[in-house]
């Protein structure tokens, strides 16, 4: 995790902790518990790396097994006797492939983390950004504002009808729980959805290519060629073994961010719809004091 993405998440946390520490439950108005959303932010990016770490050591594994092929094909051939037709060349040559595959596929699944660009809202996104390892100004907290002016355009009509149905009761329990009107709530919702349904994508593209990682492993044996080359080192069942608990638990991993994305993008869409709520009450009060006093300008008289 970069120092530039570290510093916007203090300087972010700063920021929310300014703008809700006013509001007090005595004023029928929820307090959004910063706490919650900051230890869900950190949650999702612990989860993150300790995946990004896991890919690495795979790779690590499979590059010393690629290694080991190399240092067999320069072995003196001419010196080996062969048994029949059978040429220790074509071991040599089925090793490097099968590990090159599999150099290939975790190498994959890095890029679908880090590089494959997703859409949403007119914006494109890794998850890299989402986490906050990657541009600057896409992580989750501004995927949930950009996609906000869009969709109040595309969506106003369907949420007023919504937001028409319900009862009294339902429209002041949603402004007791979150502190929203109903119609930021289905905003917040829908915000949510769009991202939630983004980094689904990713994950399940992500966990895919490690379902193949693994039974690849599984089921792929170099005949020994590796384990002659390594010479005393790890043998190549060993490293085989050590590859798919590695593989098993980068699969474990991907399913379990899927859960910590959800519940962070829950806290941020929260906490982005109460700050544009909080910002558009204002706006309208500075616009009823003004259409009130016969010279607007004087209020910035000072």
């Amino acid at each position: 995790m970069n120092t530039h993405a570290f510093l916007r998440r203090a300087a972010a946390a700063a920021a929310a902790l300014f703008i809700f520490a006013a509001p007090s439950p005595a004023s029928g108005y929820p307090v959004f518990d910063i706490s919650n959303w900051l230890t869900a932010i950190e949650e999702l990016y612990v989860a993150y790396d300790q995946i990004m770490n896991t890919i690495k050591q795979i790779e690590q594994g499979y590059e010393q097994m690629q290694h080991a092929v190399e240092k067999a094909k320069s072995w003196e051939f001419e010196n080996i006797r062969w048994d029949g037709d059978w040429d220790f060349r074509n071991e040599i040559r089925s090793a490097a492939s099968s590990v090159n595959r599999q150099l290939n596929n975790i190498r994959r699944i890095d890029e679908l983390l880090t590089v494959k660009q997703y859409t949403m809202g007119g914006y494109s996104y890794t998850l890299k950004d989402l986490v906050g390892a990657g541009d600057s100004d896409k992580d989750i907290f501004d995927a949930l504002g950009n996609t906000g002016g869009i969709i109040r355009n595309s969506y106003d009509g369907a949420v007023s009808a919504w937001t028409n149905e319900l009862t009294d009761e339902q429209k002041m329990a949603i402004w007791r729980k979150y502190g929203l009107t109903p119609k930021n709530y289905k905003y917040m919702q829908t915000k949510k959805a769009q991202l939630k349904s983004l980094s689904d994508k990713i994950i399940a593209a992500a966990t895919d290519e490690a379902v193949k990682l693994q039974t690849e492993t599984v089921t792929e044996m170099t005949n020994g060629i590796v384990s002659s080359a390594l010479e005393g080192e790890q043998t190549e069942k060993e490293l085989l073994q050590k590859q798919i608990l590695l593989s098993g638990e980068l699969i474990n991993q991907l399913n379990g961010l899927g859960g910590k994305v959800d519940r962070a993008a829950a806290q941020s869409a929260w906490k982005n719809e109460l700050e544009e709520q909080s910002a558009q009450a204002e706006l309208d009060a500075v616009r009823v004091i003004e259409q009130k006093s016969p010279h607007p300008g004087a209020l910035f008289l000072f």
